[in-house]
């Protein structure tokens, strides 16, 4: 199965206290890049992470521990990634590395997809 195009939820861990547009530590987005090594993915609204001094809509994530896959957000299971936004009129290279969280496939929230 594909990733692209798939809505995710990322429920942001560290910063402990973020809260953004959409509540607090939740990002609604929908993935709009797959790399081998990572997907970008677009946020409903700016993010912005006080301390960091960024903001943007655009997310790269990253598996964080060694032997985290991406496929595993395929088969609708939750992965632990760090998480760096994208400044608004920037390319990838300018990400900020400004959160840790957890990203899985919307509608996967009770489990993986059987």
């Amino acid at each position: 199965m594909s990733l692209l195009g798939n809505d995710i939820v990322i429920e942001v861990g560290e910063p402990w206290d973020y809260v953004g547009p959409d509540g607090s530590n939740r990002i609604p987005a929908q993935i709009v890049v797959v790399e081998w090594d990572g997907l970008t993915a677009e946020a409903t609204q700016d993010i912005e992470v006080q301390g960091k001094n960024v903001r943007g809509r655009r997310l790269v994530f990253e598996p964080r521990y060694v032997g985290g896959k991406l496929r595993d957000v395929a088969l609708g299971k939750r992965l632990t990634v760090g998480i760096a936004v994208i400044p608004t009129g920037k390319t990838k290279h300018a990400a900020v590395y400004a959160m840790i969280g957890m990203v899985w496939r919307a509608g996967c929230e009770n489990g993986p997809i059987a």
